[in-house]
């Protein structure tokens, strides 16, 4: 599970669960509430089979739930990704500030060497940059995807 969908990954699972739940009861249904056939006579042998009607109603109810949450799951997927894109335009354009604010003004070699060795500056307290790869993380994350660990 990528730490950067988790939320999508969390509301496709359950979706799956709530699909899995419905066919179980579905066929559970079909045998609990039977169907009473009867040849026509009172006193004639009744005859229970099993209620078809209500174990697909479940079962095709289930199916659109699962459906509802794989939308919700993709938009929550589009949400995170778009969230991520715009902490890294803005982390980009931080750096970019930093640099440009750091070339006009008048620093001694030191200072420059320095500031080269810096990372770009996080914008958010829920991320960190990999000072290595430049990917954001979310804090909970304690080791880059390449392997480098949380500063």
């Amino acid at each position: 599970m990528n730490d950067s969908h988790r939320n999508s990954d969390t509301i496709n699972v359950i979706g799956t669960v709530i699909l899995i739940i419905g066919i179980v009861l579905g066929i559970i249904s079909g045998f609990a509430f039977q169907v009473a056939n009867s040849s026509g006579s009172y006193y004639s042998r009744v005859e229970y089979s099993f209620n078809w009607a209500s174990c697909i109603s479940l079962i095709v109810s289930s199916i659109f739930i699962k459906v509802e949450f794989s939308a919700l799951a993709c938009i929550a997927r589009a949400s995170e990704e778009t969230t991520m894109m715009v902490y890294r335009l803005m982390n980009q354009i931080s750096y970019n500030n930093a640099q440009t604010n750091n070339k006009t003004s008048k620093k001694s070699s030191e200072n420059a060497t320095t500031l080269n060795q810096q990372t770009a500056p996080v914008v958010s307290t829920n991320i960190w940059t990999c000072p290595k790869c430049g990917k954001i993380n979310y804090n909970y994350v304690t080791t880059c995807s390449c392997g480098e660990p949380k500063p």
